[in-house]
């Protein structure tokens, strides 16, 4: 079973999936705080309106591109200069067809990262920064799709045939990815230290945070067919509740001993927006009828920030929406996804 939450959002308005969500999607290392947090933050979040890359900035819209070439932004990293970075995807050629290709955007300005003639399809999910150095985390097309990711423009290929990189972290000067690999035709759940492989297990992994000298990836486990949301602490997978076979987790996030799981839980036929704190889940949305996922999740002081999608009744439309502390707010239109969340 493949399914990419991060990507299965598109598919709601008409996006081609070349590739089978947190998902944005990675995810970012954030700010945490442990102590009482009474201060003012600025909430970052990566998506889609219409067809046009976007983020909000505290709910206001920064167009990435113009409409003309269908593009989507998948991750978001904010330096201390407030300098914004942004991964994602462009198609070359109008409004979904044609090839797309890998790009990442500093202050609104377009870079290409993939620059290769024999390559037609890229896509880059995931961006973080470290120093002066830029980190994104994707994959190029050589015969098959390899994961990849690039330090300040310069691709370095880790992994072979069918493989993705969906999340990087950047930790003492090891680059930490995470997503997945594919092993006799069939997905496997895999991060990489420096390009080395890990492989977890089947599934995928989504998201990597490295916290506690411990490393933390979140996807699922494809168990006789059936997604059960997952995380894995180094190599050893955390009990939490998942029972549905079909629940997906999208991102994690570790604010002090605190392990925080986003994604959704399959209830009654419908997903639900759910997050897990220590294996306990909280939904984000119980409305009937109604589908809803997580894709990105941040912790800051007793807050809680989760950035995905609410299914409109109505429009029977995709809705970017930001949940604080449970609360939601839609961000976008319709055809509108959220992807990614940096809070700062």
């Amino acid at each position: 079973m493949i399914l990419r939450i991060k990507y299965f959002a598109f598919a709601m308005f008409g996006l081609t999936l070349f590739m089978a969500a947190c998902h944005k999607n990675t995810i970012v290392n954030l700010v945490t705080k442990t102590k009482q947090d009474t201060t003012t933050h600025d909430v970052y979040v990566t998506g889609t309106s219409g067809d046009t890359a976007v983020y909000w900035k505290n709910g206001k819209e920064v167009k990435l591109s113009d409409g003309k070439n269908a593009g989507y932004a998948n991750s978001i990293f904010v330096t201390g200069n407030n300098d914004v970075y942004v991964a994602g995807t462009m198609y070359t050629d109008g409004l979904f067809s044609g090839p797309f290709k890998a790009v990442s955007w500093k202050n609104g300005v377009i870079t290409n990262l993939d620059n290769n003639p024999q390559s037609l399809f890229s896509q880059a999910y995931a961006i973080t920064v470290s120093g002066s150095d830029v980190y994104v985390g994707g994959y190029t097309t050589n015969g098959g799709n390899n994961a990849t990711y690039w330090k300040n423009g310069t691709p370095v290929v880790i992994g072979g045939n069918n493989s993705t990189i969906y999340s990087l972290s950047v930790n003492g000067g090891d680059v930490y990815t995470s997503g997945e690999s594919f092993v006799s035709d069939s997905s496997y759940a895999t991060y990489w230290k420096n390009g080395k492989a890990l492989v977890l297990g089947p599934g995928s992994s989504s998201s990597i945070f490295i916290a506690n000298n411990n490393i933390y990836t979140a996807g699922y486990q494809d168990i006789n067919g059936a997604s059960y949301a997952a995380c894995w602490q180094n190599q050893t997978v955390i009990n939490f509740d998942s029972t549905s076979g079909q629940d997906v987790a999208s991102c994690v996030f570790v604010s002090g001993n605190d392990i925080y799981v986003a994604g959704y839980h399959r209830s009654d036929g419908n997903q639900v927006a759910t997050y897990w704190k220590n294996g306990v889940p909280v939904a984000l949305d119980n409305t009937v009828n109604v589908n809803s996922w997580a894709q990105s999740i941040c912790v800051v002081g007793n807050d809680v920030y989760v950035a995905g999608v609410i299914v409109d009744e109505l429009l029977s439309s995709t809705v970017a929406t930001v949940w604080k502390n449970g609360v939601p707010m839609k961000l976008g239109i319709e055809s509108s996804a959220a992807t990614g969340l940096f809070v700062k």
